[in-house]
């Protein structure tokens, strides 16, 4: 029995990792076709670079830096305000 339950549970687990996999390449696409999200993504970038100024950063760094920005607009402008309020 133990083992049913071990193989089941694996077997739901490549499912959802295959859920994430192909999520994760619809939402790649969708970016790739959507010149209005990469507007979006390199505005944001671009007061992300301004507000930390010029580091540098590891790979791993630098794709969270990109995850980042493709979130909202206003999502990033609130964590650049507290970012700035910091330094004050």
């Amino acid at each position: 029995m133990k083992t049913d339950y071990k193989e089941n549970e694996h077997k739901r687990e490549v499912k959802d990792m295959l859920k994430i996999s192909d999520y994760t390449n619809t939402v790649r696409e969708e970016i790739e076709g959507s010149s209005e999200l990469r507007k979006m993504i390199q505005r944001n970038l671009d007061k992300m670079n301004e507000v930390i100024g010029d580091i540098d950063m590891s790979e791993k760094q630098k794709k969270t830096w990109l995850w980042l920005a493709g979130y909202e607009e206003s999502t990033i402008d609130n964590i650049l305000d507290v970012i700035k309020q910091k330094r004050r």
